[in-house]
């Protein structure tokens, strides 16, 4: 309490000025009439631009729920078309090269996620051991060896 005192002695001077200024601005509205409107066409272009940002706030609040919305409809959506199943079954095919007697099997897959950002690029794909595919079997795609 006693600092709250020493401010207003402190700068007791400061805030005598402020409100003064204060009733000499109100004043001058209230008697004047080309300042009232002044006073009243700046008093209407803040309160529609508070009005505006107020408006533009809501409308982000909304946009985050309309987003949901869009995303809950757009996963139904695509839950229907046919690619949106897989089969478990797997279709092999095998090759026999003769010449050096090794046989290759090979599987077909889909690359769902990949890391382009690590050191090393690693491809996630749709197959997995129940499939056949163990770790460290090589992948070939149309452009060669991945």
């Amino acid at each position: 309490m006693s600092s709250i005192i020493e401010l207003f002695v402190r700068k007791g001077a400061l805030f005598v000025a402020v409100a003064l200024e204060i009733v000499c601005v109100f004043l001058i509205i209230n008697h004047n009439s080309q300042q009232s409107a002044v006073a009243e066409a700046t008093k209407e272009w803040y309160g529609a631009r508070i009005m505006e940002k107020r408006d533009a706030y809501f409308d982000y609040l909304r946009l985050k729920r309309e987003n949901e919305q869009l995303q809950a409809a757009n996963a139904k959506i695509l839950s229907r078309f046919p690619n949106a199943y897989y089969t478990e079954d797997v279709e092999t095919d095998t090759i026999r090269d003769d010449s050096l007697r090794q046989r290759y099997t090979y599987i077909s897959a889909e690359i769902i996620n990949k890391t382009p950002l690590s050191g090393n690029i690693d491809y996630v794909i749709n197959r997995g051991y129940i499939h056949g595919v163990e770790p460290h079997q090589g992948v070939v795609s149309e452009d060669g060896v991945v």
